[in-house]
């Protein structure tokens, strides 16, 4: 009996490691475009390339390219026009999981609601070649 015991009080570790190991994207991204940031040119560089390769190293968004972009106009003296907008989101979640202490995870059970409503209209423009 004391053979069976002693066998529970020495400590036994348990040492286990997952690896995930991403090769692939999905197979349907979604396509979006990144426009550059107004600002100093040195910083804004620098955020559009963490931006753009955090994007694509999730392999759920294709980037397009700027030079496939419809042309806008470069200077504002070539299109006049008046924007006016509302966007109202409201929602709640409530976490249906009870977490042990210094936990903070959720299975939570939500709703949203959304109105939006925008106007944009052209005052003048002027055709440039």
């Amino acid at each position: 009996m004391k053979k069976i015991f002693i066998l529970f009080l020495i400590p036994q570790f348990i040492f286990a490691e997952l690896v995930l190991e991403i090769t692939k994207g999905s197979d349907d991204p979604f396509v979006i475009a990144l426009l550059s940031f107004d600002g100093k040119k040195a910083l804004t560089d620098e955020v559009d390339i963490i931006i753009n390769n955090d994007l694509k190293r999730t392999g759920e968004f294709k980037i397009i390219k700027d030079e496939k972009l419809l042309s806008s106009p470069i200077n504002e003296e070539y299109i006049n026009f008046t924007t006016k907008g509302t966007y109202i989101k409201s929602g709640i979640d409530y976490n249906m999981y009870t977490n042990w202490i210094d936990m903070q995870n959720m299975i939570f059970a939500g709703f949203r609601i959304g109105y939006s409503n925008f106007e944009q209209t052209i005052n003048n423009y002027t055709i440039y070649d």
